[in-house]
């Protein structure tokens, strides 16, 4: 009896030694992994199965290829919040996908249609090579009630506008976009704009515009900004520059600036904006 259980622990021991190999499609060597925390890259391997990542480290055997990425970056897909993305080439995104885009989020400065669900649904029917979220333009839903024409909204059209912003969130709009510095959104005022979008306050919504800079203003890319950072806070939106920038004689403020943007910071309460559309093959 001794002799059988001396053999059973040499054997148990024998075995617990023997690395058991990763069951992976893919692992990636040697990359300097980009986590998205913020945090400086380090090298490690990261195995992928199926469509998910299943383990980061220094991994031994694998069943799958490895795959050398020395010298690589190796991060999650990149969102590209502010896509000008045609229709035609979201079936093969190939500049997109070649710089490690794999998110697109359209209908940028305020444009778009307003019936998301049909766009989305068309371009899942045309097949997609990557993720593809919409805004709903705040452009598109002002010139839908008022046109182009430079004109007061009444209270009635106020709630019209709200009703078709709130029908394309329900139909999983990211957030809302504008685009304050070209028609017909340049014609509604800052206390306008705040009153369409107040409803949605307090829910993590992404306000995005493309900043309006006036003659009335010199021209002040920072009056712009501060406009866009003031309309988020007003509304309990999350306000996006579009497009941070500094000329002429407002050169060598940017700190200034960023200092704002960063007190205007906004939490999102509800956690974050869904995507509507995803594309094989990716989370």
């Amino acid at each position: 009896m001794r002799i059988l259980a001396g053999f059973l622990l040499c054997f148990l021991a024998s075995c617990a030694s023997v690395e058991v190999p990763i069951e992976a499609d893919y692992v990636l060597r040697g990359g300097a992994i980009v986590d998205g925390t913020g945090r400086p890259a380090f090298t490690a391997d990261l195995a992928i199965r199926g469509d998910r990542v299943i383990a980061i480290g220094a991994l031994g055997p694998t069943t799958g290829e490895d795959v050398d990425v020395r010298g690589l970056a190796v991060a999650p897909g990149f969102v590209n919040i502010h896509s000008h993305a045609a229709a035609n080439a979201l079936p093969t995104a190939v500049n997109m996908l070649s710089q490690g885009v794999t998110t697109e989020i359209v209908n940028a400065d305020g444009f778009g249609p307003v019936d998301l669900e049909a766009q989305l649904a068309l371009y899942a029917d045309n097949g997609l090579a990557v993720n593809v979220g919409a805004m709903i333009g705040f452009n598109a839903v002002w010139g839908s009630v008022l046109g182009e024409d430079d004109v007061r909204p009444s209270p009635q059209q106020i709630a019209l506008m709200q009703r078709r912003v709130a029908e394309a969130l329900d139909n999983g709009a990211w957030g809302i976009s504008a685009g304050l510095d070209y028609p017909p959104g340049y014609y509604a005022t800052e206390a306008e704009v705040v009153r369409v979008l107040a409803p949605f306050g307090g829910k993590g919504l992404v306000f995005s515009n493309h900043d309006r800079v006036t003659a009335e203003s010199g021209f002040s890319s920072i009056t712009g900004m501060s406009e866009t950072l003031r309309i988020g806070e007003a509304a309990g939106l999350v306000p996006l520059v579009t497009h941070m920038k500094l000329q002429g004689r407002e050169q060598g403020r940017a700190e200034e600036m960023l200092a704002r943007m960063r007190m205007a910071n906004v939490d999102f309460p509800g956690g974050v904006p869904r995507f509507v559309q995803r594309a094989e093959g990716f989370e």
